[in-house]
């Protein structure tokens, strides 16, 4: 256990000093090739202002929510002129390399692996400093401290998710698309850890909590990426929903297998009469 705790406080250091810029960079790889995906190469390439304006909001995003939610200067996380430009950097660099040659190296599997340990070596910082700052301010709250470290690992993604959302044709499955990512799951338990060992409730440091997020994280997203592994909170969500929600815990097998036919059978309905509307319209519009 010694040794362990000794790694922790290693890379805890580490993290801090000699593989802070790694790590940093590692985040703005991961965050601007996903902000990537969100366009077509032909809009893009004539879109530079504004992929630079998104990817730069997620890249700093987490830090502005939380410094608005405390009473910080929001846009203080901007004031970092280093960092600020070493995400312009990774931005061009991910947009607008030649035959994209930056985004396929780090999608090559080692570099991919290396760099998602670094991330997750820079998120345990962020959520720790999240909830450090929202101690601060909200004390006697381990709701709000919990959520803010949480938005502090997240925020950037959260802030891209409603910018699709908001900018995309609006339908009745909009918002109910959307669901909590395995990642925010994680952030959101080791931010309540975090909030407990600050109180005084946990005895283990922030630094092994740290290392045993890092760790699970690191270990679920490359399984993930080979395919490997599931949500492994999907289990105890299904026992909470059964128990709390939907309350097929105490429903008998058969009725349960009937509501599950007859939601089907709905849906099935409802896909049927949507057609006909829609053929007439198009009709309509013809005529």
């Amino acid at each position: 256990m010694d040794n362990i705790q000794e790694l922790a406080y290693y890379l805890s250091e580490l993290t801090s000093t000699s593989l802070s810029v790694p790590c940093q960079l590692a985040h703005f790889v991961l965050v601007i090739c996903g902000v990537k995906q969100c366009w077509v190469e032909k809009h893009y390439r004539f879109q530079p202002a504004t992929t630079w304006c998104l990817s730069m909001v997620c890249c700093f995003g987490g830090g502005c929510l939380v410094n608005l939610f405390v009473g910080k200067p929001m846009l203080m996380p901007f004031a970092n002129t280093e960092a600020l430009t070493l995400a312009s950097l990774v931005w061009w660099l991910v947009f607008y390399t030649p035959r994209n040659a930056f985004q396929v190296t780090t999608q090559w599997f080692p570099v991919s692996v290396v760099t998602m340990l670094l991330k997750e070596l820079i998120r345990t910082k962020k959520i720790i400093k999240g909830v450090t700052l929202a101690q601060a301010v909200y004390p006697s709250s381990n709701i709000i401290c919990t959520f803010l470290g949480m938005l502090a690992a997240c925020g950037g993604g959260f802030l891209k998710n409603f910018a699709i959302l908001f900018s995309s044709q609006w339908n009745g499955d909009s918002i109910r698309n959307l669901q909590c990512s395995v990642v925010t799951k994680f952030c959101t338990l080791f931010s309540f850890l975090y909030v407990l060992q600050m109180n005084g409730h946990i005895s283990q440091s922030i630094e092994l909590i740290a290392l045993i997020q890092a760790t699970s994280l690191f270990a679920f997203l490359v399984g993930n990426k080979l395919q490997m592994v599931n949500d492994p909170f999907s289990t105890a969500e299904k026992i909470l929903c059964g128990i709390f929600v939907d309350y097929t815990v105490f429903s008998r097998p058969n009725e349960v297998t009937r509501r599950n036919e007859e939601s089907l059978k709905h849906n099935k309905e409802k896909k049927q009469n949507e057609k006909p509307q829609n053929n007439k319209n198009t009709k309509n519009k013809h005529e």
